[in-house]
Formats: structure tokens, sequence, C-alpha cells
């Protein structure tokens, strides 16, 4: 996967009232999350428009995915969002989107 840059895709995630949406690079997907208590973190069922698109997206697409559905705790610093997987390791970052 670290051939992928994730500029080169738009991933966004929206959290609000316990639900995650957004754009996985083709489709757009949501479903349930939690957050605590403490700094856990869970995501529930995702659903997903079934789209396909160009092979680094669809990479991308389940690369993002898999490491959401992964996450174990979070980290919120200001304007960016870091989620970690059960070892510890930070694997995804948001940046709030400036309106």
């Amino acid at each position: 996967m670290s051939s992928l840059d994730p500029n080169d895709f738009t991933i966004t995630a929206q959290f609000a009232d316990g639900k995650i949406s957004g754009k996985s690079a083709v489709n757009s997907y949501g479903g349930p999350y939690t957050a605590g208590p403490g700094d856990a973190f869970s995501v529930g069922d995702l659903v997903s428009t079934m789209m396909a698109g160009p092979e680094p997206d669809m990479r991308a697409e389940q690369a993002y995915l898999k490491l959401l559905s992964e996450a174990k705790s979070y980290r919120l610093d200001g304007d960016r969002l870091t989620l970690f997987h059960q070892n510890g390791n930070g694997s995804l970052i948001f940046t709030r989107e400036k309106s």
C-alpha cells in the first residue's frame, strides 16, 4: 500500500450523531461509530455504493475502509483527528475542513 499517495484520492469522513459518512476514493459510505469511553473508538458495519473506478482508486478505497474498520482508539488535537490501530500505531489522520 505504500505506493499509494493519499493526496491522489478524495477520501472524506464526517462524524455526526454517532454516524460516520463520506467518500472513500470511489464510493460513498456510511454507518455507525462509537467514541468512548476514554479514547476507545470503533466503527460498526459500513454500507457503501458499489461503483467501480480506476485500479489505484479501488486499492486506496479498500485500504482506507480496512484501516477504518480496524481503528481501536482516537486522539483529537485541535483540527486533527488521529485513529489508532490496536497496536497503538496511528493509521488514519483526518484534518477538519475549513468552512
